[in-house]
């Protein structure tokens, strides 16, 4: 069975036969963790304590999921009995996410790592009854039945994206690394739950300003960041493994028991004291250089030439606001045309794509186009600077493959037809994108990918990409968002580069970008001077005062230091995208050779 014809319990139930029990407890997990904002609907006299009621199972939660085995059954088993007591008297929104915390807790005592036969499973295992109560509270927290049937068809589509995400990732080597750092979402929310949480965040730091350590946390989570508290410097993430373990074996009589005024400020008192440890042991901060690269090694070398900038009939990348490479949605958007009949072609396949989302989202087998439909409105809309040029073009011709597979398909294929008044949408879409993206030239460029012989593009094949992504991601240096669309490009692509491909061409056009933007993050460093005081212990994520305090953002040193060694690790990948003639194969070559030279062990361990 299918992961996109997943739409209840029973049809999951089916999919996870077979699958090894960690799919259950991490599709529980992320289900939980998404219902954490229904506690907005609490009264504010007991809103302190059960909030404390609920972190706990799921602080253990999170402890577990970055730290096998480090935990005493006993701890869970407290947790679970705690989660479960409060539960019995709670609003029944607020019942039900008390009782996925406990479930999705209670998974942990289960078989890890292991594929079993889920026939005869009884449907109501931890995890399923996790996800089931988790989806029930965020349904049951929404008075109008219209908007909660809306919010139960989003929430089923985020299980199905959990699902393929599980079926594309679950085979690499550092899986539950990745699956600790998934964005919560993968696309939008349901309706409502950013103002769930809102008010959630706003009635918590009104009951006491130290929950703010609590919804920094929780924040974190939904971004898919890797650390979960701000603890400038903290190599490894020794202090904070110590505070999430000293939380999760926190006892009622010392901790948990004493209420949340005393809980929220001894864990403040706790990272403050891990802050000065970690802070102890802080290299310093190189600052941002300008110039050439010195490629011979001394002061006195030959300089190369300046890298080739990013093409701009590909998507481009710059830098998000966490400061980690993302593709630039902005790009390219000053260039589209803007006479009325461009903004009205505009205006009509924005239109259809809303109409075709629509008409899709009931359909058992063509739901997950939906997202794709949202993935396409969202483009459109933009932000200051208008419609994001790659993103509409992107999931504009993801639509296109998606409607072509299901007319193509037969009695005996898993897809169906679309029903008749859905294809009639989705012609009309087709319709409106193809006139719209035709008739401007940037558009359609970037939507055909045409490079004459002056542009010759590297034969870089989907595999090697999502090796490069993949690597970028796992050192945090690469934005969730633009990984999963450089998986996706690459998923699109055929398995050996071709050059007529229009997929091969769009696919390798991004990674080569990705590549020439690494190039730009190491111009800035162009001496070994600049690089004197990065160490094994190069600092990668620093707290630099007021952006410190709206999340945090990345030194730039840290960037070009992984994506250093991410070049080392994959030199032959970054040669077929870099060396598209000789001059750029020699200035790689010699960038090679500079960065080999470094007196720094840790840049070329891997």
């Amino acid at each position: 069975m299918k992961f996109d014809r997943i739409e209840n319990i029973r049809s999951l139930k089916k999919w996870l036969q077979g699958k090894p029990y960690t799919w259950e407890q991490t599709i529980a997990f992320r289900s939980t963790m998404r219902a954490i904002p229904v506690l907005s609907i609490a009264q504010d006299d007991w809103l302190d304590f059960f909030a404390l009621v609920v972190l706990r199972p799921v602080i253990v939660l999170d402890a577990l999921k970055n730290h096998t085995g480090m935990l005493h059954p006993s701890v869970i088993s407290t947790a679970v009995t705690k989660a479960k007591n409060a539960a019995n008297s709670a609003h029944p929104p607020v019942a039900a996410l008390g009782r996925a915390a406990a479930n999705a807790l209670e998974t942990e005592y289960d078989v890890e790592e292991i594929a079993h036969d889920l026939s005869g499973f009884d449907l109501h295992s931890n995890a399923i009854y996790a996800i089931e109560f988790a989806i029930t509270a965020i349904c049951t927290a929404e008075q109008d039945s219209v908007d909660a049937k809306l919010r139960e068809e989003q929430m089923w589509r985020s299980v199905r994206q959990d699902c393929h995400w599980l079926e594309r990732n679950a085979t690499l080597s550092k899986f539950k690394k990745i699956n600790n750092r998934n964005r919560l979402w993968s696309g939008s929310p349901p309706m409502g739950w950013p103002d769930d949480w809102a008010r959630l965040k706003s009635s918590l730091l009104r009951t006491d300003r130290n929950y703010l350590i609590w919804t920094d946390w929780y924040e974190r989570r939904v971004r898919g960041e890797r650390a979960s508290f701000d603890i400038p410097g903290d190599k490894g993430r020794i202090e904070e493994k110590k505070i999430l373990r000293r939380l999760a074996e926190a006892t009622d009589e010392d901790f948990w028991g004493k209420g949340h005024e005393y809980v929220n400020a001894e864990l403040s008192r706790w990272l403050e004291e891990a802050r000065k440890r970690a802070a102890a042991n802080l290299p310093p901060v190189v600052g941002e250089a300008s110039g050439q690269f010195d490629i011979g090694g001394s002061a006195t070398g030959t300089v190369g030439p300046k890298p080739d900038p990013q093409d701009a009939r590909s998507p481009q990348f710059g830098r998000d606001t966490s400061g980690r490479i993302a593709i630039n949605t902005s790009a390219g958007a000053d260039q589209l045309r803007s006479d009325p009949q461009s903004l009205s072609r505009h205006a009509r396949a924005l239109q259809m794509a809303q109409k075709l989302g629509e008409a899709l989202r009931n359909h058992n087998n063509a739901g997950y186009m939906t997202e794709m439909a949202s993935d396409y409105v969202a483009a459109m809309e933009g932000g200051p600077d208008g419609p994001d040029p790659s993103g509409l073009v992107f999931a504009g011709d993801q639509l296109r493959e998606a409607i072509a597979k299901h007319r193509a398909a037969t009695a005996d294929d898993d897809l169906q037809p679309l029903p008749p008044s859905a294809d009639r949408d989705a012609s009309a879409f087709l319709s409106a994108h193809n006139m719209y993206v035709g008739s401007d030239p940037f558009l359609d460029d970037l939507d055909r990918t045409t490079r004459g012989p002056d542009a010759l593009l590297p034969a870089a094949n989907p595999d090697e990409i999502r090796r490069v992504a993949t690597i970028a991601r796992d050192d945090e240096i690469l934005a969730i968002p633009t990984y999963d669309y450089m998986i996706a490009a690459s998923d699109a692509a055929p398995a050996n580069y071709n050059q007529a491909d229009r997929h091969s061409r769009f696919a390798a056009g991004l990674a080569q970008n990705f590549a020439r933007y690494g190039i730009e993050l190491l111009w800035a460093y162009p001496s070994e001077a600049a690089w004197a005081s990065l160490t094994a212990g190069a600092l990668v994520t620093v707290s630099l005062g007021p952006l410190a305090a709206a999340g945090g953002t990345m030194a730039g040193i840290g960037i070009a230091y992984h994506m250093a060694r991410n070049m080392i690790a994959n030199e032959a990948i970054y040669e077929k995208l870099l060396a598209t003639s000789p001059a750029g194969e020699d200035n790689f070559n010699r960038l090679m050779r500079f960065l080999k030279s470094l007196p720094i062990k840790s840049l070329k361990d891997g």
